[in-house]
């Protein structure tokens, strides 16, 4: 995906992907602009909120400019990859999700 955060007006992007269980999902964010501060959270499915931290099955330590994420679906279902930027800033990023 080839898209865009923006700290005041679009600072989070979701996707969602179908995993089956024991397939690994792997991703990669790649922000085009200088101090990028995003995190990334992937969240279980049948998620309603995101506001608590028992949906959220993998996150990355700290937000940066890059960030990578691998992950073992242990149930079949839609799960949710989350970009949120944490900086005022913004601009074009990179997204790879690559299921093995």
């Amino acid at each position: 995906f080839d898209a865009t955060l923006d700290y005041w007006d679009d600072f989070v992007d979701d996707y969602s992907v179908r995993l089956t269980r024991g397939e690994r999902l792997h991703v990669r964010f790649a922000a085009r602009w200088s101090n990028a501060k995003v995190g990334l959270t992937l969240w279980r499915p049948q998620t309603k909120s995101v506001h608590g931290v028992k949906r959220r099955v993998a996150a990355t330590v700290r937000p940066g400019k890059t960030q990578r994420l691998s992950y073992r679906a242990p149930h079949t279902g839609w799960y949710e990859v989350r970009l949120r930027i944490e900086h005022q800033g913004g601009g074009r990023y990179a997204l790879d999700l690559t299921k093995s």
